[in-house]
């Protein structure tokens, strides 16, 4: 469902003050091995999610928090053994 409303979501975020320009991610299939997922700012994560064929199940987030992706899994990844 998510993936069908989301031009519908950003249009209203932006039309009551949100900056188009704020991050989102989309990402289908999550925690499974098919999981894909999608970064843009919103004034293109449409088009973004649309070219890669992000489908549903999927989940957005928007905001800052999607600039920590890369925080995240470099602590969630698993140790290396040496």
């Amino acid at each position: 469902m998510a993936v069908d409303t989301l031009p519908k979501i950003i249009d209203v975020l932006v039309a009551n003050g949100l900056d188009a320009d704020t991050p989102g991610a989309v990402i289908m299939s999550g925690s499974t091995m098919e999981q894909r997922e999608v970064t843009a700012p919103l004034s293109s994560l449409v088009d973004r999610m649309r070219h890669d064929r992000i489908a549903n199940p999927a989940v957005v987030v928007i905001g800052a928090v999607v600039e920590l992706r890369d925080q995240v899994r470099r602590i969630s990844a698993p140790a290396h053994a040496d």
